[in-house]
């Protein structure tokens, strides 16, 4: 898939698919103990659960925003006539493909005067 080629993505893939895995293992063992009030544990390791996803995905799109806010930025401070603007892309995946596409339009620009 070409959505997990981007580190940060595939990261946040497999702490999801953990925690999955992790409950899917709790559960396994609570039923097996014979506990009583096993509906109550089940639903205590879901919500851990789903808190733990939240967590890792709140993470994982706070930091996609710092990296648009960057951008934002610095195609705003290139707009304002700071041509040295550039916007870092040093990464696999969509946003930085995209980000390099928009530094290769100010090298096109500069180099081949294609814009006015």
């Amino acid at each position: 898939m070409k959505i997990l080629v981007n580190k940060k993505i595939k990261t946040l893939f497999y702490a999801i698919l953990l925690c999955v895995v992790l409950f899917s293992a709790a559960a396994l063992s609570f039923m097996k103990s014979g506990l009583e009030n096993l509906a109550l544990y089940i639903f205590l390791c879901a919500l851990c659960m789903a808190a733990a996803i939240s967590i890792f995905c709140y993470q994982y799109f706070r930091e996609q925003q710092r990296l648009i806010e960057n951008a934002t930025a610095q195609i705003t401070e290139y707009i304002a006539g700071d041509h040295g603007a550039h916007i870092e892309c040093n990464d696999e995946g969509g946003l930085y493909r995209l980000f390099h596409e928009v530094n290769s339009m100010e090298f096109c620009r500069t180099k081949h005067k294609i814009f006015p």
